[in-house]
């Protein structure tokens, strides 16, 4: 089987300006770039992306997301157990002795790089809110990659730009969670600022307002779709089309809808 080549990754990378020093969070479904490279006979492993990601960045810092998206009652975030829901990349990379997680238990990040210690040491009491892991990627001009994943699904900074706004919308909920660090088990309480019921979420008109503001970039080849957004650029938009709209671009209410999310919080 062929080794990987830089040329390979070019396909989809060049057209974007990664450049030394950026922070970048990389989001990926690695299903069908690997198809893609075993059907060319060409070696292909999520190191490998990585370390090409690394080598375009450095010194910059990677993360990748390693949320969770739910929690039973009692259940202990564990850093190092507990599996995200993000993807075979956040499972690569949480077995990887390069990355290391933060402790946000929803929204944790495994962090390589030059200012991993500063992201690590993030704390906030709300998950998205000031002092957050995504408050760092605004104030650090970081830039986010994603790669043949759904925007709908995975343009998770939105919901920092919605809470630093405290859009109508959304309310905040308390959860109770045991995190687990060392060895040590101590009781968190998450702020997490959730949809009220019967608010639908839709960002592919605020994908459009990135694009045609110059704050996201997308690059299709063999079928494979991989997008880059600048972040810092994506608030300013984000936050302007909210206050001229009152979020009527990210959200719609539907009374089925509504009733559909009060069953599920009565059942839970």
């Amino acid at each position: 089987m062929q080794e990987e080549s830089h040329t390979d990754w070019d396909e989809w990378l060049s057209s974007f300006p990664l450049k030394p020093g950026d922070t970048l969070w990389l989001t990926a479904d690695l299903s069908r770039i690997a198809a893609y490279f075993a059907i060319n006979k060409k070696r292909f492993s999520p190191q490998l992306l990585v370390d090409d990601l690394i080598k375009r960045i450095n010194p910059g810092t990677l993360l990748i997301p390693a949320f969770v998206q739910s929690y039973k009652r009692n259940q202990i975030f564990n850093l190092i157990d507990t599996l995200p829901t993000t993807g075979s990349l956040s499972k690569w990379a949480m077995k990887s002795s390069d990355f290391e997680r933060s402790n946000d238990p929803f929204h944790s990040f495994l962090i390589k790089g030059i200012h991993a210690n500063l992201f690590l040491s993030a704390q906030s009491d709300s998950t998205f809110g000031s002092n957050s892991i995504f408050e760092l990627l605004y104030r650090n001009n970081a830039v986010m990659l994603l790669w043949d994943v759904d925007f709908q699904h995975s343009f998770t900074f939105a919901h920092f730009v919605e809470e630093m706004l405290q859009v109508p919308y959304r309310t905040y909920r308390n959860y109770h969670i045991p995190i687990m660090k060392d060895g040590i088990i101590s009781q968190h309480t998450v702020r997490y600022f959730e949809k009220k019921p019967g608010y639908q979420l839709s960002l592919y008109p605020i994908k459009d307002l990135l694009i045609a503001n110059n704050a996201c970039m997308i690059h299709h080849h063999k079928g494979i779709s991989c997008a880059w957004v600048d972040l810092h650029a994506a608030f300013h938009v984000i936050e302007e089309d909210i206050l001229r709209h009152q979020g009527k671009n990210l959200v719609t209410f539907d009374r089925r809808q509504w009733c559909k999310d009060w069953i599920k919080r009565y059942i839970k």
